[in-house]
């Protein structure tokens, strides 16, 4: 017995020695897709789904497509949301036709998750299959004979007919230059209207018409409406034409934030009703009352109005910042001119002298930790049993015998067991974390904390110093909290960590997590938390 804890004991020392040699995970967002079928006739539609898995965090864009592949988008519909928590579930259907028979494959789809483009998979074998037709009771008909046309040369006869058009067309050359000269020039002088003052000719126009009072309220919102999206792809750089209203009121909301200016809400209330009321009357030929219909031509001239101000007033911050860096590069530049040789010696001993200090007492280090931490992912480790826990990455598996010499690695493979580890180190942020799983051909010693162990050792492979340990019997296992001092590789300084340790024994088994995590730092003691809390065994 004690021959076996001495080598366990040497044993874990090797493995918790090279704990930070871990790496950072990464959590894989997962992409379906799928039709409801494989064979369809020309011109049928088959429904293409496709779902996205991920954490509640991600943001996910589908994109609207036109054509894919040898197919025509006919329809894309609103995404769905399947899952909400822990992890969010979109699918989004797309309606696909095609007009030539054949066998074709659906290209992959580019999706846009965060700041990545991912695609799918393709699928192939999409068998679209031609209309028989029903020859039987159709008589054939043979091939005509040809028919000579008697005392004329045919060759002769298209020379002469040729000839005229000939000549023709050699006059019709020049004429051609000259007109087009003339209109370009003539295009040249004429005033070219913008966006803005093309959209309040065309309401000016559409208002005089007053299409409602000849009970053409469809026509007129059709115009009323085109105009609208006109003026908005125009002088917005919104893509409105192809898009329903739903659509169009979220891209506006979104060019509110974007772009640093706000819309008047009750202006957007009021656009919306009035699309609202456009789209029953141009699709369901449903006429607004004529109150409601001046309400709406004046809601759009409003908006334009309301827009074209946002575009100015962003159009002239635009220009007072570019005038204002030009005018500091001036400066900078007469500045520099003037003072060259001495600025540059200057920066060169100031910066040099701060850096070294600033890298010595771990200032930039320490600026870098308050990165924000990456999206968080579930992860069970460790056969059986397992242990489940949620990790700002994937922890990695480290390979210990990669790591230790010829004789370490005699004495490793002696033990009458496994043992492995999976980590996940950033010392930029200055955490640490560590899953040690160890399974045992025998039992282990009655009432052995396995555990503890573990984590006496794991801080002495730290060089851990003025160690602090305090302990606490949960419903899972044993808690273990504390501080340690160490001095971190490669900056040499010396830091003060907090830790949280949890513990699992069997007869056959031991089981540690343990966090550590930079004193005083307030976000990784939420991390810690975080992921102490959501430690469970998982025996079946």
């Amino acid at each position: 017995m004690n021959k076996m804890k001495k080598e366990l004991g040497l044993y874990l020392m090797l493995l918790l020695s090279f704990f930070y040699g871990g790496l950072y995970g990464q959590q894989i967002p997962e992409i379906s897709i799928k039709t409801d079928t494989t064979k369809m006739r020309i011109g049928e539609q088959i429904k293409l789904s496709i779902t996205t898995k991920t954490d509640t965090l991600s943001f996910v864009d589908f994109p609207e497509l036109k054509n894919l592949g040898s197919f025509e988008v006919v329809e894309g519909s609103m995404p769905d949301t399947l899952k909400k928590k822990p992890e969010r579930i979109l699918r989004k259907d797309y309606y696909l036709t095609a007009w030539d028979s054949g066998k074709y494959t659906i290209p992959p789809v580019n999706i846009s998750i965060q700041d990545s483009i991912m695609p799918t998979d393709s699928i192939a074998g999409i068998e679209v299959l031609g209309v028989k037709l029903d020859t039987i009771n159709q008589p054939a008909y043979g091939f005509k004979n040809i028919i000579n046309i008697e005392g004329k040369d045919a060759s002769k006869f298209k020379k002469k007919a040729l000839s005229p058009w000939l000549l023709l067309l050699l006059l019709a050359i020049p004429l051609a230059y000259y007109f087009y000269k003339k209109r370009k020039k003539i295009f040249s002088t004429k005033k070219v209207l913008t966006p803005y003052e093309k959209a309040l000719q065309e309401w000016n126009k559409l208002k005089t018409e007053a299409l409602w009072n000849r009970n053409q309220v469809g026509k007129h919102y059709f115009r009323l409406t085109h105009l609208l999206k006109e003026y908005i792809e125009k002088e917005l750089k919104i893509s409105a034409k192809e898009k329903i209203s739903s659509e169009l009121l979220q891209d506006l909301k979104k060019f509110r934030f974007e772009n640093g200016e706000y819309f008047s809400p009750s202006l957007m209330e009021k656009l919306e009703q009035t699309l609202r009321r456009a789209d029953l009357a141009k699709y369901a030929n449903i006429a607004p009352s004529t109150a409601d219909i001046d309400v709406d031509i004046q809601v759009i001239k409003d908006f334009i109005e309301s827009s074209h101000q946002v575009i100015s007033k962003i159009q002239e911050e635009k220009e007072r910042k570019q005038a204002e860096i030009l005018e500091a590069k001036r400066r900078k530049k007469r500045i520099l001119y003037i003072s060259l040789a001495a600025v540059f010696a200057i920066i060169l001993s100031i910066g040099g002298v701060t850096y070294y200090f600033l890298n010595k007492y771990g200032v930039l280090d320490q600026v870098k930790e308050n990165i924000s931490a990456p999206e968080w992912v579930y992860n069970e480790y460790g056969g059986t049993p397992a242990v489940g826990m949620t990790t700002p990455h994937i922890l990695s598996p480290y390979d210990l015998l990669s790591h230790v010499s010829e004789a370490e690695k005699l004495i490793l493979k002696k033990l009458p067991g496994e043992i492995s580890v999976y980590t996940d180190q950033n010392f930029i942020k200055g955490y640490a974390i560590a899953e040690i799983n160890l399974n045992l051909d025998k039992e282990l010693p009655q009432n052995q904390d396995m555990g503890a162990v573990m984590l006496n050792l794991f801080l002495k492979g730290l060089n851990a110093k003025n160690v602090k340990i305090e302990k606490d019997q949960t419903d899972v296992g044993m808690r273990y909290t504390g501080e340690f001092e160490m001095e971190i590789p490669k900056i040499n300084i010396t830091r003060k960590f907090d830790f949280n340790a949890q513990t699992f024994n069997g007869k056959d088994y031991a089981r540690l997590v343990l966090i550590a995590y930079k004193k005083g730092n307030k976000e990784n003691k939420e991390l810690a938390d975080k992921v102490i809390n959501s430690v469970e065994l998982i025996k079946d």
